[in-house]
C-alpha cells in the first residue's frame, strides 16, 4: 500500500506538470477578438523570427512535458489502477467508484493523446507560417493552436483530479479493511 501511495502521488505530481501546457506568453487580451489592431500585426511582422524561435522552444518544452506526462499516466494505469481493480474482483470486493475512475481515466488519457497530436500539428503549422508576410493568417493559426493548448491543459487537470480521486478511494478502501 505504501508503494501504491508513493506512485499515486508521483502521478499527481506528473499531472500537475501539465499546467505547463497553459498560455503562450503572448497576451490573450491583445488577441481577444478577430479585429486585430494594425500595431499588433506590425509587431508580429517585425518580430517574426523571435516569435518563431519562442514557438520552437515551446514545442521542445511541450514535447518533454508530454513524454513525462504520458509515461506517468501509463504508469498510473498499468501499475496501480488496473492491478488494484483486478485484485478487488478476485477478492469479491468490487468498488464501483474505482472502476468508474479507471474508465474515466482511460478515456481521458486517450483524449489527451489525440488532443496532443492535434496541438502539435497546429503548432508545427504555426511555426512553418510566414508571420512576416502574413501576420493576420499567423494570428488566426495562433488562436487555433491556443485552443488546442487550452484543451490539453484542461485534460491534464482532469486527469490530475482522477488520480486524486483514485488515491482517496484507495485510502477509503484501506480504512474499510
Amino acid at each position: 500500500m505504501k508503494q501504491q501511495a508513493k506512485w499515486l502521488r508521483f502521478g499527481i505530481g506528473a499531472a500537475v506538470t501539465g499546467i505547463v501546457l497553459a498560455g503562450f506568453g503572448v497576451s490573450k487580451a491583445v488577441f481577444a477578438d478577430d479585429n486585430v489592431d494594425q500595431a499588433v500585426l506590425d509587431n508580429i511582422s517585425q518580430n517574426c523570427s523571435s516569435i518563431k524561435q519562442s514557438l520552437t522552444d515551446l514545442q521542445r518544452a511541450d514535447s518533454r512535458t508530454r513524454a513525462y506526462l504520458g509515461s506517468a499516466y501509463e504508469s498510473v494505469v498499468r501499475d496501480f489502477i488496473t492491478p488494484l481493480n483486478l485484485r478487488l474482483v478476485k477478492n469479491n470486493r468490487v468498488d464501483t467508484k474505482l472502476f468508474e475512475i479507471q474508465g474515466d481515466f482511460s478515456s481521458q488519457q486517450a483524449d489527451f493523446r489525440t488532443e496532443y497530436t492535434a496541438y502539435m500539428r497546429e503548432l508545427e503549422g504555426l511555426i512553418a507560417m510566414d508571420c512576416g508576410g502574413h501576420p493576420q493568417e499567423f494570428y488566426r493559426q495562433l488562436e487555433k493552436t491556443r485552443e488546442h493548448r487550452t484543451k490539453l491543459h484542461n485534460l491534464a487537470e482532469s486527469l490530475n483530479k482522477l488520480v486524486s480521486a483514485q488515491y482517496q478511494g484507495v485510502a477509503s478502501l484501506k480504512g474499510d479493511l
